[in-house]
């Protein structure tokens, strides 16, 4: 009967119906009602503080355009999801939050750290401690943050930043109160990454405890249900099915998505779909989640530090040590001179370009007496791969993902806010005199390509090209794009509450031009 042509036939037709029932109800409940979601009171929504040097040109008509998009991006889940949870797709949460774009109703969570940069800078502290109320509501309520507020999100997490985010309110606003009502609740998160994504990898005879991006489920993503079964379907055994699904999974809890980054083999494809087919970040040990890990167990030491509980402060600081010794031993490269990814099965260096090489300065996971060290190292390891020239001045518009042209978002010639953050930051943290001058000009560079894509558009992007002036590839005309971008924004207030007094003033007729 199996082998018969009408049972091949049946076969086809409900997993073709199966399908289509599938998409169509994660479609359906993708599209909540708008009434469902209330704006963020537009007085939470400030203007930039007199005191930073953006004031100055806070009326000129970039910065004040950008400062009113806040108001497109406020959302706050409905009470009727609340009380009717099986309802909606979309997972309640207490108080407003930032999106990425004005079409978008849910939050991702990687991405909310630079929003909650942006907007503390413009003065919406009670917004920003309401984003950290929905943060720590989902690690009481799941042990972690998800990727996003969506039910088909569980089991999924992103790049772990609450524990920065939590810093940086304190630093921003001394509410010292909050930091102890919820520091076991960054505990419990850390405990999630320290226990359901550690790995051990072994590099020349000694054992390293680091982390990974990781999934255990097999089932194909809800929100791209058809394109995961798609891929998939070209191999042949159903446990090799199952496994991509897994890999795709960890690929998107990198934050990534689809990228060389994830691929053993770089050899190109015609097919986009088999190309697709290469992703495996759970062969490998990355760069920036291990920084982040490193410098999370650091804070949090800190932070125990600061409320007298010296037992658990100790245990952070030993947990900081070990991802510290992991990230020289595994991921610097002595030959570069530089960080890179560490293959887990080959045991060595993944000796390709990538903008989160850098990140251990943007994390401090180096030791400072060595950090004019480390940050010209940077400059000379970007100098090699024709990032810049040798006078300090970039040779892109902004900073590419990769060097490698995989026709994949995360890749040459895409420039993310994400990654112009960690290394424009990473290096102006240095005591390099040379990597402040490359951070700057970084920065100048990308003001300039935001600035030029909103005058044309009003609005920021979610990506960049780094080779076409305030590009970003999307071909939808002005008129029809949605207001956005998230991370774009709160990165752009960043880089002018750090620089604006040198990027724009009145005086400067050139620069006012931009």
């Amino acid at each position: 009967m199996k082998n018969s042509k009408m049972y091949r036939y049946l076969k086809c037709v409900i997993t073709y119906m199966f399908l289509n029932i599938q998409l169509s109800l994660v479609q359906t409940l993708s599209r909540i009602p708008y009434q469902t979601l209330s704006k963020i009171p537009y007085q939470t929504l400030s203007k930039i503080p007199n005191q930073t040097p953006v004031y100055e040109i806070c009326e000129r008509e970039f910065l004040s355009g950008v400062n009113l998009i806040w108001k497109n991006l406020a959302k706050k889940v409905s009470r009727d999801v609340l009380d009717s949870p099986h309802h909606h797709s979309l997972m309640y949460v207490p108080n407003g939050f930032f999106v990425n774009m004005e079409t978008q109703n849910d939050f991702g969570y990687w991405d909310t750290y630079w929003m909650i940069k942006g907007a503390l800078i413009c003065g919406m502290e009670q917004t920003v401690k309401g984003i950290l109320e929905n943060l720590l509501f989902m690690v009481k309520e799941h042990g972690y943050v998800l990727s996003r507020n969506r039910v088909y999100y569980k089991r999924r997490s992103e790049p772990p930043l609450l524990i920065q985010m939590m810093a940086i309110y304190q630093t921003y606003t001394n509410d010292t109160q909050f930091l102890i009502d919820n520091v076991q609740v960054l505990d419990q998160e850390m405990t999630f990454w320290l226990t359901q994504r550690s790995i051990n990898v072994t590099s020349i005879g000694n054992m390293y405890s680091m982390t990974h991006y990781s999934y255990d489920t097999f089932n194909p993503r809800p929100e791209s249900y058809a394109d995961d079964v798609n891929i998939s379907k070209q191999l042949k055994k159903k446990e090799d099915q199952d496994k991509y699904i897994s890999r795709v999974k960890a690929a998107f809890e990198s934050g990534w998505g689809f990228s060389s980054k994830h691929f053993h083999d770089r050899t190109p494809y015609d097919d986009l779909n088999k190309t697709m087919l290469k992703t495996n970040p759970l062969d490998f040990t990355y760069v920036e989640l291990n920084s982040i890990m490193q410098s999370n167990a650091n804070v949090l030491s800190k932070m125990y530090l600061f409320i007298n509980d010296t037992i658990k402060s100790e245990f952070y600081k030993q947990i900081a040590h070990r991802f510290q010794i992991g990230i020289n031993a595994l991921l610097w490269n002595e030959e570069e001179k530089m960080w890179l990814d560490f293959d887990n099965l080959s045991g060595k260096s993944r000796n390709y370009f990538y903008a989160s090489n850098l990140a251990p300065l943007w994390t401090g996971s180096y030791d400072e007496k060595l950090s004019k060290f480390y940050g010209d190292a940077a400059v000379d390891y970007l100098i090699r791969n024709q990032i810049i020239n040798d006078d300090l001045v970039p040779r892109y518009i902004c900073i590419p993902t990769s060097l490698y042209d995989s026709n994949l978002e995360w890749d040459y010639y895409n420039c993310w806010p994400q990654l112009q953050s960690m290394v424009i930051f990473g290096l102006q943290s240095t005591k390099s005199e040379r990597a402040k001058k490359v951070a700057f000009n970084f920065a100048n560079m990308w003001v300039y390509t935001n600035y030029v894509g909103y005058m044309q558009t009003r609005t920021l992007f979610q990506k960049y090209s780094a080779i076409k002036l305030g590009d970003d590839g999307n071909t939808t005309s002005s008129e029809n794009r949605p207001k956005g971008y998230g991370v774009t924004v709160g990165l752009l207030f960043e880089i002018f509450h750090k620089w604006g007094h040198l990027l724009m003033t009145k005086n400067d007729e050139k620069k006012s031009k931009l």
